[in-house]
């Protein structure tokens, strides 16, 4: 007996064939393939994080903003500390001049102002290694 449909005889359908969707049960070459780039590491995680190589994001301006202030900082301490260098190389100058000094005092004295110029040497050869 047929079904009927708004009161029209309706005939039974044909036994179809399984209609087969690609990659139904098993996951195809392409899926297993972007599965593996997604996997990939990151080459530039600096630029990954802050959003990529040719966008600023607020995170590169804001770490671009901390490292002017870092290197205003550097150099005004090496201003600092070159005015302190200058004071002790003219104090030890004065000091080898007066009779009655202490070698020892006289040679400390001039060891640490000697270690401060290889101090301010560092910094100086630092700013220059990262072009500043």
């Amino acid at each position: 007996m047929a079904a009927q449909v708004n009161g029209v005889a309706k005939k039974p359908a044909a036994p179809r064939a399984p209609v087969r969707k690609p990659g139904a049960g098993k996951a195809t070459h392409s899926a297993a393939k972007s599965v593996h780039q997604k996997a990939s590491p990151v080459q530039n995680k600096a630029a990954s994080v802050a959003g990529g190589e040719n966008t600023t994001s607020a995170y590169a301006i804001m770490a671009s903003r901390i490292a002017n202030r870092v290197a205003e900082m550097a150099e005004s301490i090496t201003l600092k500390m070159l005015a302190l260098q200058n004071r002790m190389l003219r104090s030890s100058a004065e000091l080898s001049k007066v009779e009655g000094a202490d070698e020892k005092i006289i040679k400390e004295h001039a060891s640490q102002s000697a270690e401060l110029s290889r101090i301010i040497a560092l910094i100086c050869a630092e700013k220059a290694r990262q072009g500043a």
